[in-house]
Formats: C-alpha cells, structure tokens, sequence
C-alpha cells in the first residue's frame, strides 16, 4: 500500500485519515500496522496517533527517521521494548493513555528532551530515569505519584517540571540538584514542607498552590530569578520576614485561601510586582508599603469581614482593585 507522498514526507497524522503537509488520504479501512508500514520508508519526522490504540504495532518502531511522536490520547497500557530503536527521538508525548507503571523502554531513549506522561495512573518512576540526561521539558501531572526517586537529581538539564495533581507528600532533596530548572509546579499535592526550593537559583515561576504547607522556607527568598509565585490554598498563618527582600523580579504573587493575619512591611522590596492575590485571608489592613511599589496594577484581596477599605493612597496606586465581590475602577 502505498502513500501517494514523496519521500521527503516530514510530519504525518493518523486518526480516521493521514495527514501529512495539509494533503490527505483515507486509511479509515487500513490498520494502523498497515499505515504504519507504508510509512516506514519515508523520511517522517513527525508523527501523531490518535486512534484509541491499545496496542502500539512493532511496525511504528521501523520508522527510525522519528524525531517527534505524539501517541497522547489513546487506550495504551504499555510500550512494547522495541521502542528503543527510535533512537532519533527528541520529543515523547503519551498524555492521557492508560498507563498505570512507567514505560521501561523510555530509559533507553536518552536523546529524549520532552517527555509529556500526563493524565495517566503512574503510582511511581524507575530509577532508570537518570538516563534521560538531556530531559529538559518533564510532564507528570495528574497521575497517582505518591513519592519521588532521588535519581530525580540526575536530570540536570531539566527546565520545567509538571508535577501537578499528584498524591506527594514530600520531594526529594534531591530536586535540589536541578539547577536549571525554571519552571517547577507541584500543586495540588499534600506537601507540608517545601525545603527543596532556595538551591533552585534560576527559578522563574513556583508553583506550590493546593498543598498544605503551614511556612514557607526563608531560603526561598535566595529566588532572585522568580516572575511568578503561586502558595495559595494552604494552611499559611504567616510569612517569615526578609522573605521577599532577595525577590525583586517578581512580578505576580497569589496567596488567596490561606490563614494570614497580615502581609510583612517587607513587600515593599518587591519593585517588579504588578499582580498581588491575597484574598481568603484573615487580612485586617493592607500594609501602605504597597502603594510604594511602582509596578503594581491589580489587587484583589478580602473578604470584607476582615478587610477594611484600603488606604487611598493604595488605591490611587493600582489600576484594578477587588475587595470580595466589590470592584472598584479608577
């Protein structure tokens, strides 16, 4: 059966029809093993399957010219071991499949740089992962990881790390390792601690929303390289002072749903922030140190029975400010 492309095919989609450089062909009839074995001579780079697949054919592993494969969205429990002879891929996604254990034949995949496993039933990883020492993109969320492997730390060419919507109840110190990672989002998890977090010094956006963290580790403020810090939904009561005195890139910072009495004078050291969420505290007055940050254009804080109206040179401040259901412009 032949495709009708030349060989100089570069990226290809299999779902009721194949795609491939906006012309396509019906395989509505033809068997994925079919498809892919008239593709297994073209030059693909790309490739996407969505086809509610529960077994992957061994004829997908002959196309060694892959360097992206999209498999998201499919009925697969597992990846067959011949999979390791996509040596060329640089790019994985098995995003919301049926996976319940890791594929072990990713291991050997060490070109990887993204990996995407979310929305599977993953209860953990192998310590087979320190292979993929050119990961830089890690996609875990929504999978049932109850802990971390400290070969977690060997991925030191990690950037972002997904995280979310797991069952974790502490990271490794480990994580520490991974010093250029930039983007880190471990929410909704059931995290009290979150020591890890000083030694990450090019950390942009923090992501620690939905855990139950009762303090926040002074060495966080070593975060100079932070834009964007997320702590809302935990059980905070306080925030040590000094925490924002190294923090002075960030620029937006949520801490709605939480218990804190009062925000530390200490904010006013943070000259970039042009968003501040604190609403769903117990916040009876607004520091006036925030109408001395020049960035700042939106407020949202209360609710009312704690909060009393802001102080007008607060509000002559910021742009955009709300106080429970009660916006005020200007």
């Amino acid at each position: 059966m032949g495709t009708g492309f030349s060989a100089q095919l570069q990226d290809a989609i299999i779902t009721k029809q194949l795609s491939v450089n906006g012309h396509r062909s019906d395989f509505a009839s033809a068997s994925v093993s079919e498809i892919a074995m008239a593709l297994a001579n073209e030059n693909l780079n790309r490739l996407t399957i969505s086809f509610g697949l529960e077994d992957l054919p061994i004829e997908l592993s002959r196309i060694s010219s892959l360097t992206r494969l999209n498999l998201g969205y499919n009925r697969l429990a597992a990846i067959p071991g011949c999979f390791t002879e996509l040596r060329n891929l640089i790019e994985l996604n098995l995003d919301a499949n049926r996976l319940t254990a890791f594929p072990m034949p990713v291991c050997e995949l060490t070109g990887l740089q993204s990996l995407v496993l979310n929305g599977n039933k993953l209860r953990e990883l192998p310590s087979g992962i320190s292979a993929l020492q050119r990961l830089r993109d890690f996609g875990l969320q929504q999978n049932c990881l109850t802990t971390l492997p400290g070969e977690m730390g060997c991925l030191t060419s990690l950037t972002a790390l997904y995280l979310q919507h797991n069952q974790l109840q502490r990271i490794p110190n480990d994580i520490a390792a991974l010093s250029n990672l930039v983007i880190l989002n471990v929410s909704y998890n059931y995290l009290t601690e979150a020591p890890f977090v000083g030694s990450l010094a090019y950390l942009a956006e923090l992501d620690l929303s939905g855990n139950l963290l009762e303090s926040i580790p002074m060495s966080m403020s070593l975060l100079s390289s932070l834009n964007r810090l997320f702590l809302d939904g935990n059980q905070l009561t306080s925030l040590p002072v000094g925490l924002f005195r190294g923090m002075t890139n960030l620029s937006t910072l949520c801490i709605q749903n939480n218990a804190l009495m009062s925000l530390p004078a200490d904010i006013h050291f943070l000259r970039s922030l042009c968003e501040l969420r604190v609403d769903g505290n117990r916040i009876a007055c607004l520091p006036p140190e925030l109408s001395t940050l020049p960035q700042l254009v939106r407020l949202s804080a209360g609710p009312k029975k704690y909060l009393r109206l802001p102080p007008s040179c607060i509000i002559a401040q910021v742009c955009f400010v709300v106080i429970d259901i009660a916006t005020y412009k200007h």
